[in-house]
């Protein structure tokens, strides 16, 4: 039972849906880029890893966070995350 105010996964995924203009966007990472700062896993653990080498994956690339995707985004001493 959902209460007044209340916002689920869903609610979220929709917003991320509808502020990129019907375009569902999903967390790009340049590895070319990437210092393995692990500020991304940092951020939003449930989207971002840092892999063997030290370098951030995508681990979800549905269903995520808008307000995290862009606070990793911005967060990124080598801007190599974006929306694609």
């Amino acid at each position: 039972m959902r209460h007044r105010g209340e916002t689920t996964m869903e609610d979220n995924h929709e917003v991320a849906y509808l502020k990129t203009g019907g375009i569902l966007m999903k967390p790009v990472i340049n590895a070319d880029e990437c210092t393995g700062c692990g500020l991304c896993e940092t951020t939003d653990p449930e989207t971002f890893k840092l892999n063997d080498d030290g370098i951030a994956i995508v681990i979800k690339e549905d269903g995520v966070d808008a307000a995290k995707l862009d606070e990793a985004i911005e967060q990124c001493p080598v801007e190599c995350i974006s929306k694609g």
